[in-house]
Protein backbone atom coordinates (compact mmCIF):
# COMPACT_ATOMS: atom_id res chain seq x y z
CA UNK A 1 0.00 0.00 0.00
CA UNK A 2 1.51 3.63 -0.99
CA UNK A 3 1.81 5.71 2.30
CA UNK A 4 0.50 9.17 2.72
CA UNK A 5 2.63 11.25 0.79
CA UNK A 6 1.78 8.93 -2.89
CA UNK A 7 -1.46 9.87 -2.35
CA UNK A 8 -3.11 12.45 -5.07
CA UNK A 9 -4.73 13.90 -1.80
CA UNK A 10 -1.60 15.34 -0.48
CA UNK A 11 -0.92 17.23 -3.88
CA UNK A 12 2.82 15.63 -4.17
CA UNK A 13 4.02 17.01 -7.01
CA UNK A 14 4.96 15.11 -10.35
CA UNK A 15 8.15 16.56 -11.80
CA UNK A 16 11.08 14.38 -13.27
CA UNK A 17 13.60 14.87 -10.43
CA UNK A 18 17.28 13.61 -10.11
CA UNK A 19 17.83 10.88 -7.93
CA UNK A 20 17.57 12.54 -4.07
CA UNK A 21 21.07 12.63 -1.91
CA UNK A 22 21.30 11.22 0.88
CA UNK A 23 20.63 14.98 2.84
CA UNK A 24 16.94 15.17 0.91
CA UNK A 25 14.05 15.99 3.28
CA UNK A 26 10.41 15.17 3.44
CA UNK A 27 8.53 18.81 3.86
CA UNK A 28 5.16 18.42 4.80
CA UNK A 29 2.73 21.46 4.75
CA UNK A 30 -0.41 21.58 7.26
CA UNK A 31 -3.22 23.44 5.33
CA UNK A 32 -6.75 22.95 3.68
CA UNK A 33 -6.09 24.75 0.60
CA UNK A 34 -4.30 23.01 -2.32
CA UNK A 35 -3.58 25.22 -4.97
CA UNK A 36 -2.77 28.57 -3.27
CA UNK A 37 0.14 30.16 -4.21
CA UNK A 38 2.18 29.88 -1.16
CA UNK A 39 1.81 26.06 -1.74
CA UNK A 40 2.93 26.24 -5.38
CA UNK A 41 5.64 27.84 -4.58
CA UNK A 42 6.93 25.64 -1.92
CA UNK A 43 6.57 22.63 -4.18
CA UNK A 44 8.30 24.02 -7.08
CA UNK A 45 11.24 24.99 -4.50
CA UNK A 46 11.64 21.66 -2.86
CA UNK A 47 11.23 20.42 -5.94
CA UNK A 48 14.15 22.55 -7.38
CA UNK A 49 16.12 21.54 -4.08
CA UNK A 50 15.89 18.06 -4.50
CA UNK A 51 13.64 17.33 -1.37
CA UNK A 52 9.76 15.94 -1.35
CA UNK A 53 7.12 17.97 -0.52
CA UNK A 54 3.55 17.14 0.42
CA UNK A 55 0.27 18.77 1.04
CA UNK A 56 -1.52 17.53 4.51
CA UNK A 57 -4.67 18.16 5.56
CA UNK A 58 -4.86 18.56 9.57
CA UNK A 59 -8.28 17.94 9.94
CA UNK A 60 -8.21 14.85 8.52
CA UNK A 61 -5.79 13.11 11.39
CA UNK A 62 -6.38 11.15 13.81
CA UNK A 63 -3.90 11.22 17.21
CA UNK A 64 -3.09 8.30 18.69
CA UNK A 65 -1.74 8.07 22.56
CA UNK A 66 -1.24 5.19 24.99
CA UNK A 67 1.45 3.26 27.13
CA UNK A 68 4.52 3.96 24.97
CA UNK A 69 2.24 5.52 21.85
CA UNK A 70 2.43 8.96 20.42
CA UNK A 71 1.14 9.30 16.79
CA UNK A 72 -0.80 10.69 13.97
CA UNK A 73 -2.33 8.89 11.33
CA UNK A 74 -3.65 10.19 7.90
CA UNK A 75 -6.60 9.13 6.28
CA UNK A 76 -6.19 6.21 8.23
CA UNK A 77 -2.27 5.30 7.71
CA UNK A 78 0.54 6.02 9.53
CA UNK A 79 1.43 9.85 9.37
CA UNK A 80 4.25 9.78 6.58
CA UNK A 81 8.60 10.32 7.75
CA UNK A 82 8.52 13.96 8.80
CA UNK A 83 11.75 15.78 8.37
CA UNK A 84 10.03 19.46 9.12
CA UNK A 85 6.73 20.59 8.83
CA UNK A 86 4.88 24.09 7.27
CA UNK A 87 1.73 24.86 9.29
CA UNK A 88 -0.46 27.06 6.72
CA UNK A 89 -3.34 27.96 8.67
CA UNK A 90 -3.94 31.59 9.52
CA UNK A 91 -6.02 32.89 12.38
CA UNK A 92 -9.03 31.01 11.50
CA UNK A 93 -6.62 27.88 12.51
CA UNK A 94 -9.46 25.74 14.70
CA UNK A 95 -8.62 24.29 18.20
CA UNK A 96 -8.69 20.68 16.63
CA UNK A 97 -5.51 21.48 14.34
CA UNK A 98 -3.42 23.23 16.99
CA UNK A 99 -3.69 19.99 18.72
CA UNK A 100 -2.21 18.01 15.52
CA UNK A 101 0.38 20.59 15.35
CA UNK A 102 1.57 20.21 19.17
CA UNK A 103 1.44 16.25 18.79
CA UNK A 104 3.10 16.29 16.07
CA UNK A 105 5.73 18.88 17.81
CA UNK A 106 5.92 16.05 20.71
CA UNK A 107 6.61 13.38 18.56
CA UNK A 108 10.04 14.95 17.61
CA UNK A 109 9.18 16.88 14.33
CA UNK A 110 10.39 20.64 13.90
CA UNK A 111 7.05 22.65 12.94
CA UNK A 112 7.00 26.45 11.83
CA UNK A 113 5.35 27.92 13.46
CA UNK A 114 4.65 26.28 16.88
CA UNK A 115 1.98 25.41 18.81
CA UNK A 116 2.67 28.63 21.27
CA UNK A 117 3.04 31.43 18.57
CA UNK A 118 -0.45 29.69 16.85
CA UNK A 119 -2.58 30.19 20.10
CA UNK A 120 -0.55 33.98 20.36
CA UNK A 121 -1.40 35.05 17.04
CA UNK A 122 -4.90 33.86 16.18
CA UNK A 123 -6.74 36.04 18.57
CA UNK A 124 -5.77 39.36 17.46
CA UNK A 125 -6.30 40.98 21.31
CA UNK A 126 -4.42 38.26 22.44
CA UNK A 127 -1.70 39.37 20.31
CA UNK A 128 -1.85 42.63 20.89
CA UNK A 129 -1.70 42.29 24.42
CA UNK A 130 1.02 39.94 24.88
CA UNK A 131 3.04 43.15 22.42
CA UNK A 132 1.74 45.85 25.00
CA UNK A 133 3.00 44.18 27.94
CA UNK A 134 6.45 44.43 26.77
CA UNK A 135 6.93 47.26 25.25
CA UNK A 136 5.89 47.74 21.98
CA UNK A 137 3.46 50.09 20.51
CA UNK A 138 0.02 49.60 19.02
CA UNK A 139 -2.98 50.98 18.30
CA UNK A 140 -5.70 52.06 21.17
CA UNK A 141 -7.60 49.15 20.97
CA UNK A 142 -11.12 47.51 23.00
CA UNK A 143 -12.97 44.71 22.62
CA UNK A 144 -16.06 45.21 22.72
CA UNK A 145 -18.99 42.99 24.44
CA UNK A 146 -21.86 44.69 24.63
CA UNK A 147 -22.77 47.39 22.15
CA UNK A 148 -24.03 49.54 25.37
CA UNK A 149 -20.69 49.91 26.05
CA UNK A 150 -19.59 51.91 23.17
CA UNK A 151 -19.62 55.33 24.69
CA UNK A 152 -16.67 53.95 27.37
CA UNK A 153 -15.26 52.19 24.41
CA UNK A 154 -14.87 55.64 22.48
CA UNK A 155 -13.25 57.35 25.70
CA UNK A 156 -10.18 55.43 24.92
CA UNK A 157 -10.20 54.97 21.11
CA UNK A 158 -11.08 58.44 20.26
CA UNK A 159 -14.40 59.48 17.87
CA UNK A 160 -14.92 57.60 14.83
CA UNK A 161 -14.00 56.76 12.04
CA UNK A 162 -13.00 53.94 13.82
CA UNK A 163 -12.02 50.43 12.88
CA UNK A 164 -14.29 47.38 13.53
CA UNK A 165 -12.38 43.98 13.22
CA UNK A 166 -13.73 40.31 14.00
CA UNK A 167 -10.98 38.76 17.00
CA UNK A 168 -9.89 36.10 14.12
CA UNK A 169 -10.51 37.63 10.86
CA UNK A 170 -7.65 37.14 8.25
CA UNK A 171 -6.95 38.64 4.82
CA UNK A 172 -9.22 41.76 5.18
CA UNK A 173 -12.47 39.92 5.72
CA UNK A 174 -14.10 40.97 9.00
CA UNK A 175 -12.59 44.37 8.90
CA UNK A 176 -14.96 47.73 8.44
CA UNK A 177 -14.91 51.30 9.32
CA UNK A 178 -17.41 53.10 11.08
CA UNK A 179 -17.62 56.94 9.99
CA UNK A 180 -20.03 57.97 12.73
CA UNK A 181 -21.32 56.97 16.74
CA UNK A 182 -24.95 55.52 14.92
CA UNK A 183 -22.74 52.87 11.97
CA UNK A 184 -20.94 52.17 14.73
CA UNK A 185 -23.68 50.81 17.15
CA UNK A 186 -25.26 49.49 14.19
CA UNK A 187 -22.45 47.13 13.45
CA UNK A 188 -21.76 46.34 16.62
CA UNK A 189 -25.33 45.80 17.72
CA UNK A 190 -25.67 43.08 14.41
CA UNK A 191 -22.34 40.95 15.59
CA UNK A 192 -23.87 41.40 19.30
CA UNK A 193 -27.30 39.41 17.71
CA UNK A 194 -24.73 36.89 15.82
CA UNK A 195 -22.98 36.26 19.32
CA UNK A 196 -19.69 37.94 18.00
CA UNK A 197 -17.25 40.09 19.95
CA UNK A 198 -15.20 42.73 17.87
CA UNK A 199 -12.60 44.32 18.41
CA UNK A 200 -12.60 47.90 17.87
CA UNK A 201 -9.19 50.28 17.28
CA UNK A 202 -8.77 53.99 16.73
CA UNK A 203 -8.18 55.38 12.94
CA UNK A 204 -4.96 56.44 12.28
CA UNK A 205 -6.01 59.03 9.69
CA UNK A 206 -2.33 59.83 9.01
CA UNK A 207 -1.56 56.66 7.18
CA UNK A 208 -3.73 57.40 4.30
CA UNK A 209 -5.01 53.60 3.68
CA UNK A 210 -1.41 51.98 3.85
CA UNK A 211 0.64 49.82 5.56
CA UNK A 212 3.55 48.26 6.18
CA UNK A 213 3.56 44.27 5.68
CA UNK A 214 7.10 43.00 6.79
CA UNK A 215 8.34 39.54 6.89
CA UNK A 216 10.17 37.72 9.79
CA UNK A 217 12.07 34.57 8.81
CA UNK A 218 14.14 33.57 11.86
CA UNK A 219 14.78 36.37 13.45
CA UNK A 220 15.53 38.72 10.99
CA UNK A 221 13.76 41.06 8.10
CA UNK A 222 13.88 39.53 5.24
CA UNK A 223 11.59 41.78 3.21
CA UNK A 224 9.17 44.61 3.29
CA UNK A 225 6.20 46.61 1.28
CA UNK A 226 3.94 49.39 1.18
CA UNK A 227 0.86 48.18 0.86
CA UNK A 228 -1.80 50.88 -0.03
CA UNK A 229 -5.37 50.70 -0.09
CA UNK A 230 -7.60 50.76 -3.03
CA UNK A 231 -9.62 53.74 -4.12
CA UNK A 232 -12.78 53.79 -2.01
CA UNK A 233 -11.21 51.17 0.25
CA UNK A 234 -9.35 51.44 3.35
CA UNK A 235 -7.80 47.93 3.91
CA UNK A 236 -5.18 48.14 2.24
CA UNK A 237 -4.30 44.09 2.19
CA UNK A 238 -3.23 42.99 -1.64
CA UNK A 239 -6.59 40.35 -1.63
CA UNK A 240 -8.44 43.92 -1.10
CA UNK A 241 -7.08 45.36 -4.21
CA UNK A 242 -4.41 47.22 -2.84
CA UNK A 243 -1.06 47.46 -4.31
CA UNK A 244 2.21 47.01 -2.90
CA UNK A 245 5.90 48.20 -3.25
CA UNK A 246 9.42 47.85 -2.01
CA UNK A 247 9.66 49.93 1.38
CA UNK A 248 13.27 50.68 3.26
CA UNK A 249 13.21 49.86 7.10
CA UNK A 250 14.44 52.24 9.33
CA UNK A 251 16.48 50.56 12.12
CA UNK A 252 13.57 51.11 14.48
CA UNK A 253 10.73 49.82 12.82
CA UNK A 254 13.24 46.43 11.78
CA UNK A 255 14.00 46.29 15.75
CA UNK A 256 9.99 46.52 16.37
CA UNK A 257 8.99 43.84 13.69
CA UNK A 258 11.57 41.65 15.18
CA UNK A 259 10.72 41.73 18.38
CA UNK A 260 7.15 41.53 17.44
CA UNK A 261 7.66 38.26 15.79
CA UNK A 262 9.75 36.84 18.99
CA UNK A 263 7.22 38.03 21.54
CA UNK A 264 4.11 36.38 20.16
CA UNK A 265 6.47 33.09 19.46
CA UNK A 266 6.62 32.91 15.39
CA UNK A 267 9.88 32.01 13.90
CA UNK A 268 7.84 33.39 10.22
CA UNK A 269 5.88 36.02 10.81
CA UNK A 270 4.10 38.80 8.88
CA UNK A 271 4.54 41.93 11.01
CA UNK A 272 1.89 44.79 9.70
CA UNK A 273 3.18 48.38 10.68
CA UNK A 274 0.80 51.42 10.65
CA UNK A 275 2.55 54.55 10.28
CA UNK A 276 1.07 57.21 13.05
CA UNK A 277 2.42 60.73 13.70
CA UNK A 278 4.09 59.12 16.80
CA UNK A 279 5.52 56.38 14.97
CA UNK A 280 5.41 53.08 14.06
CA UNK A 281 2.67 50.65 15.37
CA UNK A 282 2.46 47.32 15.16
CA UNK A 283 -0.95 46.37 14.06
CA UNK A 284 -1.07 42.71 13.53
CA UNK A 285 1.22 39.72 13.60
CA UNK A 286 0.78 37.41 11.31
CA UNK A 287 1.27 33.18 11.62
CA UNK A 288 0.90 32.32 8.14
CA UNK A 289 2.02 35.42 5.76
CA UNK A 290 1.04 35.19 1.74
CA UNK A 291 4.27 35.92 -0.17
CA UNK A 292 2.54 36.57 -3.71
CA UNK A 293 2.02 40.38 -3.30
CA UNK A 294 5.37 40.43 -1.59
CA UNK A 295 7.68 38.69 -4.28
CA UNK A 296 6.73 41.13 -6.90
CA UNK A 297 7.01 43.88 -4.81
CA UNK A 298 10.51 43.33 -3.34
CA UNK A 299 11.60 40.67 -6.01
CA UNK A 300 12.69 38.41 -3.40
CA UNK A 301 12.90 34.78 -3.46
CA UNK A 302 10.33 34.20 -0.35
CA UNK A 303 9.52 30.27 -0.90
CA UNK A 304 12.96 29.66 -1.26
CA UNK A 305 14.17 31.84 1.82
CA UNK A 306 11.42 30.12 4.13
CA UNK A 307 12.37 27.04 2.30
CA UNK A 308 16.09 27.41 3.27
CA UNK A 309 15.27 28.24 7.29
CA UNK A 310 12.72 25.37 7.44
CA UNK A 311 15.39 22.62 6.45
CA UNK A 312 18.51 24.56 8.06
CA UNK A 313 16.30 23.61 11.15
CA UNK A 314 15.05 20.38 10.54
CA UNK A 315 19.23 20.16 9.95
CA UNK A 316 19.84 21.42 13.02
CA UNK A 317 17.22 19.47 14.88
CA UNK A 318 18.57 15.89 13.67
CA UNK A 319 22.03 16.85 14.61
CA UNK A 320 21.03 17.76 17.86
CA UNK A 321 19.29 14.19 18.57
CA UNK A 322 22.59 12.39 17.15
CA UNK A 323 24.68 14.11 19.25
CA UNK A 324 22.18 12.99 22.33
CA UNK A 325 22.27 9.46 20.44
CA UNK A 326 25.89 9.47 21.36
CA UNK A 327 25.86 10.49 24.36
CA UNK A 328 23.37 7.44 25.22
CA UNK A 329 25.01 5.31 23.49
CA UNK A 330 29.16 6.03 24.00
CA UNK A 331 29.26 4.31 27.46
CA UNK A 332 28.10 0.91 26.18
CA UNK A 333 30.20 0.95 22.81
CA UNK A 334 33.42 1.56 25.16
CA UNK A 335 34.42 5.18 24.18
CA UNK A 336 35.16 6.34 27.64
CA UNK A 337 32.53 9.38 27.68
CA UNK A 338 30.71 10.21 30.57
CA UNK A 339 27.13 10.61 30.29
CA UNK A 340 25.25 13.08 32.35
CA UNK A 341 24.53 12.61 36.16
CA UNK A 342 21.26 11.47 37.24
Amino acid sequence: MNGPQDDPKTDKLKHSVPPAASASMHIVALSHDRTNHSLRRFRATAVEMGHKFSRIDPIECDLMLGPGTRGIHYQGRPFPKTDVALVRRGSGIQDLEITVVNHLENTGVPVLNGTYGLLTSRDKFWGLRRLADRGIPVPRTVVLHDPKHIKQAIKLIGEPPVVIKLLRGMRGVGVMIADSMNSLRSIAETFHSKGERILLQEYIEESKGSDVRVLVVGGKVVAAMKRQADVGEFRSNIHRGGTGTLFKLDAKSKRMAVDAARIIGLDIAGVDLIYSDHGPLVMEVNSSPGFEGLEKATGQDIARIIMEHSIALAEGRAKTMARKLRLVEAPEVGKGVVGPRH
